[in-house]
This record gives C-alpha cells, sequence and structure tokens, in this order.
C-alpha cells in the first residue's frame, strides 16, 4: 500500500489528510491482521473439532442431525445481523480513529500557530469531540458483541430441547436406545463449545472486513497520471519546452485556458502575476503532476505524455516555496535527486545555493540530522539546501517555484548569479512575485486569469505600462516605504 501511494496521483493524495493515510497503515492494518490471526487460530483450534463431532452425531442419529441443522439457518440469521451492524458501526469507529489521527498530525504540525493563538482549549475539545465519539461507536459494538452469547445459549436450549423431546419419541418407539440417544446430546453438548467460539470470531471478521474494504478503496484507487502504451525512456537533447493552446481545469475551474509558450534551452523564462493567476500551473504540469486538460505540451519535440514518467521527472529539477526537507543529515537531504554524487559536489551545490557557511558552523557540518521537516534550521536555510538539492540534480530543466521567496536580498542575488553558470544548455523557468531578481532574465512573461497577459524584457514591459510596469512600480514603491 506504501509504494501503491507513492505511485499515486498527487491529487488523489492532497485529497486525503496525512492522518487518514496514517490511520489505514495503522488502525486499519492493525485491525486486517488481528482478524485474519484470530480466523486462523481460532479455526485450527475449533474447526476441526466441530466438523469431527457432526460427522459423529449424523453417524449416531442422522434424523436427530437433520432436525438440528434444519434449524442451522434459523441460528445464522440473527447472528449475520448482528455481524452486519457491528461492521457497519466498526467503520465508523475506524473512521472516526482516521479523524483522530488526522487531528493529531494537524495540531502538532501547526503547534506555532496553536500556541501563538491560544488555541490548547479549541483543539483540546476538538479532540475530545472525536474521542467520544469514538467511544460510543465502541460501546455500541461491545453491547451487540455481547448480545451474541446469551443468543447463542437461548438457540442451543432450544435445540438441546427439541433433541430430548424428539429424541425420547424415538426412544419411546424402539427406534433408537437411550444409550445412542445421550451419546449424541453428549456429542452435540461438546461440539456447542467450539462452535460458539467460532461464531463469536465473527466480531473480528466484521471489524477486519470493514477495515479491508478501506484499505483496498486506496488499493483500487487507478492513477489518472501514469505511463500512456506508447511512453518511451528519453534523453533529453534539446529540453525547449512548447505549451501548445493549453488548457488545465480542477473542479470546473479553468486555471490556464489557451496557454501559447516557449521556454528556450540556454535561456531563463520568468513568470510573474498575481495570485490565482496560473503560474504554479505551469510547474505541475511540466512535472506531470497534472496532464492538461486540453492543447499539447511538447518537450524536445517529444509529446510529454509519451515520454515515461520517471524519465521525465529525472530530468527536471524542481524547487517550491513549500521547502520539503527530509528527517536525515544535511548531505543527505542535498544528494536526494543525485545519490551517486560526492562530497565533494555535494559542497559545491551547497556553495552555489549560498548554504555553505551556514552548514559548515552546524554541530557536524553537512552530518548534521536536521529533524522533521528541518525544524532545527531557519525558513532560509531550509530554502537554501532545497536549491542547492536542485543545483546537484542532473536535470536539463530547471524549474523555480517562488524558489527564493524566504531569502534576503542579498542572497537571493548570490544565487541568482550562480544559476547564471549552472544554467548553461538548460531550460530555466523562474515562478516569483519579486520583480527586481529577474530584470536581467532573457524574457518575462505576465499571467492573468489563467491567460498570457503580455510577454517581453524587462526594458518593452517597462515601455508598455500595462500590468507588469504596475507590478513592478508598485514593488519599487513598497522597498522604498
Amino acid at each position: 500500500m506504501y509504494e501503491h501511494l507513492l505511485f499515486a496521483d498527487i491529487l488523489f493524495i492532497q485529497s486525503q489528510s496525512s492522518g487518514r493515510l496514517i490511520s489505514r497503515f495503522t488502525n486499519d492494518i492493525s485491525m486486517m491482521r488481528g482478524a485474519v490471526s484470530n480466523l486462523l487460530v481460532g479455526c485450527a483450534k475449533h474447526f476441526l473439532t466441530v466438523i469431527g463431532l457432526i460427522i459423529l452425531m449424523f453417524k449416531l442419529e442422522p434424523r436427530l442431525s437433520c432436525i438440528v441443522f434444519m434449524a442451522f439457518p434459523m441460528a445464522i440469521y440473527p447472528i449475520q445481523k448482528l455481524g452486519r451492524k457491528i461492521r457497519k458501526i466498526s467503520g465508523q469507529a475506524q473512521e472516526e480513529l482516521a479523524n483522530y489521527t488526522s487531528r493529531l498530525d494537524e495540531t502538532f504540525g501547526t503547534i506555532k500557530i496553536v500556541k501563538s493563538f491560544l488555541g490548547e482549549k479549541i483543539e483540546t475539545n476538538r479532540a475530545l469531540l472525536i474521542s467520544n465519539n469514538i467511544l460510543r461507536f465502541l460501546k455500541k459494538t461491545a453491547k451487540l458483541d455481547a448480545l451474541i452469547s446469551p443468543l447463542m445459549e437461548i438457540l442451543s436450549g432450544i435445540a438441546v430441547g427439541t433433541i430430548i423431546w424428539y429424541g425420547g419419541l424415538l426412544v419411546i418407539e424402539g427406534e433408537t436406545t437411550p444409550g445412542a440417544l445421550f451419546a449424541f446430546i453428549t456429542a452435540f453438548l461438546s461440539a456447542y463449545r467450539p462452535f460458539k467460539s467460532l461464531v463469536s470470531l465473527n466480531v473480528n471478521l466484521q471489524e477486519g472486513i470493514s477495515a479491508t474494504k478501506r484499505v483496498f478503496n486506496i488499493l483500487d484507487t487507478e492513477p489518472i497520471i501514469k505511463d500512456s502504451v506508447n511512453a518511451q525512456t528519453v534523453q533529453l537533447v534539446n529540453p525547449s519546452v512548447i505549451f501548445n493552446n493549453v488548457e488545465l481545469k480542477f473542479n470546473n475551474k479553468v486555471a490556464l485556458k489557451h496557454l501559447n509558450l516557449q521556454l528556450m534551452q540556454g535561456k531563463t523564462t520568468a513568470v510573474i502575476g498575481r495570485s490565482g493567476s496560473g503560474k504554479t500551473s505551469l510547474s505541475n504540469l511540466l512535472v506531470r503532476f497534472y496532464n492538461p486538460t486540453d492543447g499539447q505540451i511538447l518537450i524536445d519535440n517529444y509529446d510529454i505524455k509519451d515520454i515515461k514518467i520517471d524519465s521525465l521527472r529525472r530530468q527536471v529539477s524542481l524547487v517550491t516555496q513549500d521547502t520539503t526537507l527530509f528527517d536525515s543529515s544535511v548531505a543527505e537531504n542535498i544528494a536526494y535527486g543525485n545519490p551517486n554524487a560526492t562530497r565533494s559536489e555535494i559542497i559545491t551545490a551547497a556553495k552555489y545555493a549560498d548554504a555553505d557557511e551556514f552548514i559548515s558552523q552546524l554541530p557536524f557540518g553537512y552530518d548534521t540530522m536536521i529533524g522533521n521537516q528541518g525544524l532545527t534550521l531557519s525558513g532560509g536555510q531550509r530554502q537554501r539546501l532545497a536549491i542547492a538539492r536542485a543545483f546537484l540534480k542532473p536535470a536539463a530543466i530547471l524549474v523555480w517555484d517562488e524558489a527564493t521567496s524566504s531569502l534576503d536580498q542579498n542572497s537571493e542575488r548570490l544565487i541568482l548569479n550562480s544559476l547564471v553558470n549552472i544554467r548553461k544548455g538548460k531550460t530555466t523557468l523562474i515562478i516569483t512575485h519579486r520583480l527586481s531578481s529577474i530584470k536581467d532574465v532573457d524574457h518575462i512573461v505576465v499571467m492573468k486569469s489563467g491567460m498570457i497577459f503580455e510577454q517581453g524584457t524587462h526594458s518593452q514591459l517597462i515601455e508598455n505600462k500595462a500590468e507588469y510596469y504596475k507590478l513592478y512600480h508598485k514593488e519599487l514603491e513598497g522597498g522604498a516605504k
């Protein structure tokens, strides 16, 4: 399941809270394992005993055995009804457990906000509400489970009474002997206890079935973004990118429409625009997190859908605003996209990203463990490591989506100067809101409402006195203040 989720679509994973997914791995898998374990042990222990005694009962007195087993469906029906209710309530309890896990994950992931806004009591009450729901469902399950035992006792009492009554008639009429009747009753009572134990496993079975359904809801989800039949491994020679009349929609909302754009090899293209203008959609399309709703994307004259996904992503180096680091060493984080890199190459990439100085001051330098999400580092330090990771990856296409948003202007200038040397022969796309950092790029694209509003060089766009001119002077005025 872990592998399946890793290859699932970004949209599917984003639609699931991390807490719910974790719950599938912990609570549901544990419940499935418990159900299978109990069933295997229970069946091995009791099933053969019950079967052996049933065979003996048929040999001793076939007529009494037939009467007993004619009533068997009557006994099973209420147990099945209880089982279905238990399965439903168990599913509800597991959903609440998933909500609880999700709540914990969200709370501790945003603990600074919780504390700074005095949200401890709010979060406690939310968790308590979910806990009460879990307890309520567990009580319902326990009550239904408790009904099974007295129900079995009543049914077995009726069965024994029927056996004694009808068996007594057979003895009186001389069709069987008292010894055979008592032997039959003994066999029946001996079979009852292991049979009751098998029935009691029904609760585990129903909980296991409920958990299995939730797990298979994930496993049965097929990714939409996958290799086409004709997809091939491609080594990009000319990594120029062409967006040809591309459209992109999410939930009937248009993110991009009629987009025509060329990103040329050896050139840097900057894309700017207000929030929601569709800038980030370009980077998501380039690494095939999404497929265009309409139109075509060509890379080195290959339709992007005809390039194997792993081949494509191996040759695209992406840095996003949401810096993601792993709970490992500094060196391992930088080398994530190039595991075979030497220590010298790692250090060089860090220097390009203006990260070597602060790394050298860490307790163990490049071998320092940085903790979950790199929370032992500042925002700017984390972003420098992400940029170093992108520099080290041997990719033909560089995509920077607000990659320097957490950096001061001096650090940003140093990194962009490094980019000039690294980008040679590569296609570079910079998505940013800092216009001062892109004055010297080869081409600037201004987006508005999912479309290209204007494009050109910095000087051309300033002369146009349109959207770029307004944004640029607004930034200058903000800097002056």
